[in-house]
């Protein structure tokens, strides 16, 4: 399935529908900030704002394959570097296509810019592609 193209999906999706009619969303602005998210769709789509009920301020602890963590209580199966470098090469050309299109980097990626490392702009609410 080619479902795992994201950079495709949306250059197919922008094909077809004006950029300023999508909104991205990073999952992990619903953990991090729900009301900021609903209050970016609302603002985008026209609607007014609406406050999320109230809840108790979640704990955020978002669980990464981190290797060999010994702290982490999720087991994982750790992939052979063949194997990773294989999903690496496979992969790599969609999601640097996605970043472009969004026009901002994503807080998993930055695998896919070997040797270039983590850059400042990965904390983002929402945006729409450029």
């Amino acid at each position: 399935s080619n479902l795992i193209y994201q950079g495709e999906a949306l250059k197919n999706l922008l094909s077809v529908v004006q950029k300023e009619q999508i909104l991205v969303i990073p999952m992990q602005s619903m953990s991090t900030d729900p009301q900021g998210v609903v209050n970016a769709v609302m603002d985008h789509i026209g609607g007014d704002r609406w406050d999320l009920p109230h809840t108790p301020e979640p704990k955020v602890d978002i669980k990464m394959n981190v290797g060999d963590n010994p702290k982490s209580t999720y087991k994982y199966v750790k992939l052979s570097n063949e194997t990773t470098q294989a999903l690496r090469d496979k992969l790599r050309e969609d999601v640097l296509l996605l970043e472009k299109l969004v026009g901002k980097r994503f807080a998993w990626s930055s695998w896919a810019r070997e040797n270039e490392g983590d850059v400042n702009n990965t904390s983002w609410l929402t945006t729409t592609p450029v």
